[in-house]
């Protein structure tokens, strides 16, 4: 897929150690499945060709599904323009915790082991330490820096995602902050439909378990999901 030029900054992941983490939840709604990217990088493509956001297309979870997100964004500072999200099941094997974001909320699954990124910031190899993450960050979307990525996809709302390998992004630069500069961590920017931030997801394993996160992103009763 054509890649764009980087425009805008580029968020740093910084995912601090939490201690007693909350057992991982599951639940039994279905996944949604992210078909090819029907777009690249910069492209427009006709509404009436598009799919509804799995956020739109499933009703939302219930707050105690998700006690980790619900503790983390009841205290953010961006709680009135961005919704709570997270993926419906959570992540298997893996366990929520609380993350940090400056201004927003963000949850980190960690893995037994595998990649991750340990509590100094650097990248580890078998740590399994916030394996995946799903965030609010606390600045207002711009839709530029989310066609910034290799790969996008939109959805019939007007929502959509970039995504690529970190650092894939021409002109963005690898920080320890984030990977060490070793990682191949997989990192999608989220434009959602009615909220005026800007999601970020990530999968320090694989570009598949990005997509399976994305396609099973819901909204959550209470915590400011849309009414109707």
């Amino acid at each position: 897929m054509k890649k764009s030029g980087w425009i805008g900054p580029f968020l740093f992941i910084v995912v601090l150690a939490c201690s007693n983490p909350t057992p991982p939840t599951t639940t039994d709604s279905p996944a949604t499945t992210i078909a090819a990217p029907p777009t690249t990088a910069g492209s427009t493509t006709s509404s009436a060709t598009l799919q509804p956001a799995p956020w739109i297309s499933a009703p939302p979870l219930a707050t105690d599904e998700v006690p980790v997100l619900a503790a983390e964004w009841g205290e953010a500072e961006n709680r009135d323009s961005c919704a709570a999200l997270a993926p419906s099941g959570g992540v298997a094997g893996a366990t929520p915790r609380p993350a940090n974001f400056s201004g927003g909320w963000a949850v980190a699954w960690d893995a037994p082991d595998g990649p991750g990124m340990s509590a100094d910031g650097t990248f580890c190899e078998d740590c399994g330490r916030s394996a995946v993450g799903v965030a609010g960050a606390g600045v207002a979307v711009v839709e530029s820096d989310v066609r910034a990525f290799p790969n996008v996809i939109e959805w019939d709302d007007g929502s959509l995602v970039g995504y690529g390998v970190e650092g894939s992004v021409a002109g963005a630069v690898d920080d320890a902050a984030t990977t060490g500069g070793d990682s191949a961590t997989q990192l999608a920017f989220l434009s959602v439909a009615g909220q005026n931030c800007l999601y970020n997801v990530w999968s320090r394993r694989s570009e598949t378990e990005l997509l399976d996160v994305i396609g099973r992103l819901r909204f959550v009763e209470g915590l400011g999901a849309p009414s109707g």
